[in-house]
């Protein structure tokens, strides 16, 4: 016989999944659950609780688990192909219905069940024994004084309501207990006094049980006291004295609603952030896309988050989590659903696919990071990045919709100010070769492909090679030469940039000591350093552990940093390159003109060096250039800072430079980037 589960793979919730590997806290509401509930995979019975067991009075739950859901059906009901027909209509219409089940010693009981489906094939299905309901509404065509008896003195809630005006003509004790009047002031009252539903909706749900359509329903009612209770009310017409009434039994289910409504909160929550989880999101966009509704995702990650919790510990990490899920519910009217999609990632449904609106919406949103997170002493700036997806326009499912707008994400966390990026296919290829990069970059020190080259650095006075800058290549066996610009942003968004810093650093300083070593005067090495690197707590450390090491003094190390530095985490940088030059270390900062600095915070770095961006140079016949040029010379000796600049290959380059007292020069006019042993060469020679 086919069974009343679409055919698939079985899938679990989160919660059901949490039950199954033991979680604890779920077994003790699963089991505190105010009602029977069995969980089915297929027909399969894999879980039931406590009041399951009572129920069907089996001695342990693995007599009853595994047994299929048919055996649960008294043998006189008819079992066939229209049975499991109508199990699937009550499933898709999520109704209640009564059927005879019997239990472990054959006995019949008389159950209301109903199901809730789970994703996948996983099935709860709810049973409550109405055997005695059922016999209540047997009495009623019993002799009337049989009945008046039995509805007075009896220990369940009743009513009798007359229909035709909605008034109370009869309460048992129950009742009057129960709603906290007198039976007198009771039966001054008409259903609209007791009950929270508007009289129209009232007089509709009367009208359904007076059809015979509907017989029991739920409702708030209100107590003498204002107190709101959740209830079933179970009716039943009936005559009295010629005249229809309408029986009806109150059944208090307040607290079983709210132990329900806890566990669909497990179930569709995050247990720390409180906002809904990875498979309410994904369930809620299924039913978008099944509707065919044009909507938009945005999938929100935190920048360089993994350092919070390497550097703070992940209490701050999970503290800067809720914090950020409290600013993302100042847009709950806007969002249709706002979820924790796991780790540091959010993701946002947005009903609509208007390009213009969802990127303004997105920029609010990263707005919401400008605001330092305090935390404690700790004021931490956090930035974000944004990946959108459109359906229908970048998927026709959400498997497909999530994983283009995460491509979109990190094409965003590659850009330094535009990030917020819209899916496009292009991107899949480009992800792909920095996968690629990435996964050849992980064993590049191991397989030896990486090498320095060393461009030299002049007097602009003597023509004499004072200095030398290690320029990191890689040369991949299976990929060819991969230009720095390619790897380097790479090596630092995936983190191998501490790393591979650390060995460049390491073995430029190895050679510089080769060099005096073999008797060349000493030169000034300048490295090349990460604003990722400079950030680490133990940076400096990291630094003294290699000159240690090398045993190169201090004077002979110069560290080059770009105006990145001044972004993010300037703090914490400062501190870091005053203890570097308390060491004598100088610091040189590379291609200036180019970034964020402000005179202000070039006065707080303290540098020793200014070296101009070449792009100023390659240019030097424009009056735009010739001015800026000549301004940041002119800053540079206010300051008391030493001026390279960067890209001299022509002797125009060349007289220009001296004319305007520049101290040093670097560029192909002087000498490519070479080997070491070609650099000694340079070295050699009275100057060049």
């Amino acid at each position: 016989m086919k069974g009343f589960y679409n055919k698939g793979g079985s899938m679990m919730t989160q919660l059901n999944n949490r039950f199954l590997l033991n979680d604890d806290y779920y077994k003790k509401v699963f089991n505190k659950f105010p009602e029977a509930v069995i969980i089915l995979d297929r027909e399969k019975i894999i879980e039931c609780n406590k009041l399951a067991l009572n129920l069907f009075e089996y001695s342990n739950k693995y007599k009853l688990v595994g047994k299929n859901f048919y055996d649960l059906i008294y043998y006189d009901e008819k079992i066939d192909e229209s049975t499991t027909k109508a199990f699937e209509k009550i499933i898709k219409d999520k109704r209640n219905f009564r059927w005879l089940l019997k239990k472990a010693n054959e006995n019949s009981f008389l159950a209301e069940i109903s199901f809730v489906k789970e994703s996948g094939n996983l099935l709860n299905v709810f049973i409550r024994d109405v055997s005695k309901e059922s016999e209540m509404f047997n009495l009623l065509t019993q002799k009337e004084e049989e009945y008046i008896n039995f509805f007075r003195h009896n220990n369940a809630i009743m009513l009798l309501i007359d229909p035709q005006n909605n008034k109370i003509v009869d309460a048992n004790i129950s009742a009057c207990k129960y709603y906290g009047y007198s039976k007198s002031e009771l039966l001054k009252l008409k259903t609209e006094d007791i009950n929270v539903l508007s009289k129209e909706n009232l007089n509709k749900e009367i009208k359904k049980v007076k059809s015979g359509k509907k017989r029991a329903y739920g409702l708030k009612t209100k107590l003498s006291n204002g107190e709101i209770r959740d209830v079933k009310a179970f009716i039943e017409p009936i005559k009295i004295n010629d005249k229809v009434l309408l029986h009806t039994i109150v059944n208090d289910v307040t607290e079983e609603l709210d132990i329900k409504r806890k566990y669909k909160f497990l179930t569709d929550n995050d247990s720390l952030t409180k906002l809904y989880n990875k498979d309410f999101f994904i369930n809620e966009l299924d039913k978008k896309i099944k509707k065919n509704e044009k909507v938009s995702i945005l999938l929100i990650d935190i920048d360089g988050f993994s350092k919070i919790n390497d550097n703070l510990g992940h209490i701050v990490g999970d503290l800067i989590l809720k914090e950020i899920s409290i600013r993302l519910k100042e847009y709950d009217d806007v969002f249709d659903v706002i979820s924790r999609f796991g780790g540091d990632e959010f993701i946002l449904l947005y009903e609509s696919t208007n390009i213009r609106k969802i990127f303004e919406i997105s920029k609010r949103i990263l707005d919401l990071f400008n605001k330092p997170f305090i935390i404690d002493t700790h004021h931490i700036y956090l930035s974000a990045s944004i990946g959108l997806s459109l359906y229908p326009y970048h998927g026709l499912n959400s498997s497909f919709l999530i994983k283009n707008a995460e491509t979109a994400m990190y094409k965003a966390k590659d850009c330094k100010e535009d990030k917020i990026k819209l899916y496009d296919k292009n991107f899949n290829s480009e992800l792909w070769e920095q996968f690629t990069i990435e996964n050849k970059l992980r064993n590049s020190i191991e397989n030896d492909e990486l090498y320095i080259k060393y461009q030299p650095v002049v007097s602009t006075k003597t023509g004499k090679v004072i200095g030398a800058e290690a320029l990191l290549r890689w040369e991949s066996e299976e990929m060819g030469f991969i230009p720095p610009d390619k790897f380097i942003p790479i090596a630092e968004s995936s983190g191998m940039i501490y790393k591979i810093g650390n060995w460049v650093l390491k073995n430029a300083c190895i050679q510089n000591r080769k060099w005096i070593d073999q008797g060349f005067k000493p030169i000034f090495m300048a490295v090349n350093i990460s604003s990722k690197q400079l950030e680490q707590l133990d940076f400096p450390d990291i630094v003294i552990n290699i000159l240690k090491e090398t045993k190169l003094s201090s004077e002979f190390l110069e560290l080059e940093i770009t105006e990145s530095v001044c972004a993010k985490n300037f703090d914490r940088i400062i501190i870091n390159l005053n203890k570097l030059k308390k060491l004598g270390i100088k610091i040189s900062m590379d291609d200036f003109g180019t970034g964020y600095s402000s005179l202000n915070k070039l006065k707080e770095l303290n540098i020793n060096k200014l070296k101009i961006d070449k792009s100023f140079i390659m240019d030097i016949k424009k009056i735009e250039n010739i001015k800026i040029i000549t301004a940041i010379i002119s800053m540079a000796k206010s300051l008391g800072v030493d001026i390279v600049a960067e890209g001299v290959e022509t002797n125009e380059h060349l007289h220009f430079l001296k004319d305007k007292m520049c101290d040093m020069l670097q560029g192909y006019f002087f000498s490519k980037p070479v080997s070491e042993t070609t650099f000694e060469k340079l070295l050699s020679k009275k100057y060049i």
